[in-house]
């Protein structure tokens, strides 16, 4: 056997942690295949008005091509917004799990982090309030059609990160750093909890 060969067996193998091996699949592989086809469709609808516009005047021609960017902007903007609610529902499943194998109260997503990090004595390493912000958003494209504020037995407002004058709006950047902290914060608390093994993945154990 090779020295190459040698070095190669003796490099550990990272597995990648179930939470995220789920998130990777129902969200940003959902989410990354929606983005390239409305990029597709996109692309197609621009080069089909550049065609049959050809004879008409340019700003005629360029207004139409803007209409349709901003059309496509929008779809943009919501399957952005669908990943958000797909990430915190998968997210507060999990946390909900840890706090059942502690034997502790079932409550809301924030109230579940606040129980689990008291009872651990520290709290995880993306503080709650990062969270509150994400519920929120979530909640505002389920309850509000992504309003900035709402009332819903109290005022709701997003943070304002998340809006663009009264809307909702989560950049693909922000949909990206809330997938790595919630992976994060579930790694984190695996490691320090006894493993929530009723969680599945796509019908199957997660460990």
């Amino acid at each position: 056997m090779s020295d190459s060969d040698n070095e190669l067996l003796n490099t550990p193998i990272e597995v990648e942690h179930p939470f995220a091996t789920e998130i990777n699949v129902l969200v940003t592989a959902n989410h990354q295949l929606t983005v390239n086809g409305i990029a597709k469709l996109e692309e197609y609808e621009i080069a089909e008005i550049r065609e049959t516009l050809g004879g008409e005047d340019h700003d005629v021609v360029e207004s139409q091509i803007r209409w349709q960017q901003g059309f496509y902007d929008e779809m943009r903007k919501a399957a952005n917004h669908l990943a958000v609610v797909g990430l915190v529902t998968r997210f507060q499943h999990w946390i909900a799990e840890f706090v059942r194998v502690r034997q502790m109260k079932i409550s809301t997503l924030c109230k579940n982090l606040e129980s689990l990090n008291a009872a651990l004595g520290e709290a995880g390493p993306v503080p709650v309030l990062f969270f509150e912000g994400l519920v929120t958003a979530r909640d505002s494209v389920i309850h509000a059609d992504s309003k900035a504020e709402w009332e819903h037995n109290r005022p709701r407002r997003v943070p304002k990160d998340y809006r663009n004058d009264d809307e909702l709006e989560v950049t693909e950047d922000q949909l990206k750093e809330a997938i790595e902290k919630a992976i994060r914060q579930v790694k984190w608390y695996d490691g320090k909890l006894p493993s929530p093994k009723s969680v599945r993945i796509l019908g199957t154990r997660s460990r």
